[in-house]
Parts: C-alpha cells; structure tokens; sequence
C-alpha cells in the first residue's frame, strides 16, 4: 500500500534498524538462522502494521542476536 518513494524509505529505514544494511543484496537464503529471524520480524513491521504476533521470535538465535531483535521490538512497539 506505500508508493515507490515510501517503499524506498522504509526499507532503508528497517536496513538499518535491523543491522542487515550490509547483507541488503543477499538472497535470504544465504542469510544466518539470526539475520534470517531479524528479517521476519522487519517483514512483519513493513506497511505500518498495527498489529503483529511473533511466534518466539528469537528462538534458536545466539544472546547478541536475541537481544537485537528485542530491541527492534520495543523500538516499534506503541502503547
């Protein structure tokens, strides 16, 4: 539902709330088990989602990823 110009923004925004900016032209694929997890829950927020369920979310992830993803977490989190 965003524009080109928007789309742009957001993702470029999330590139750099996630930490992922460098990995921006790797297929997910080739991404680790964390970064892949930090993906989903970026991909989750894209659009302006108001809400959002996460199934254990940093299940499997090391404590230095876990704590990212928490932290993008309460970033978007409203009320």
């Amino acid at each position: 539902g965003l524009d080109r110009k928007a789309t742009k923004k957001e993702m470029k925004k999330m590139l750099d709330d996630t930490g992922l900016k460098p990995k921006r032209n790797d297929l997910s694929s080739k991404l680790s088990g964390g970064m892949q997890r930090k993906l989903s829950v970026a991909i989750a927020f894209v659009g302006g989602s108001k809400t959002v369920i996460l199934d254990e979310p940093s299940a499997g992830v090391d404590p230095s990823g876990r704590r990212s993803i928490w932290d993008l977490l309460l970033k978007y989190k409203e009320g």
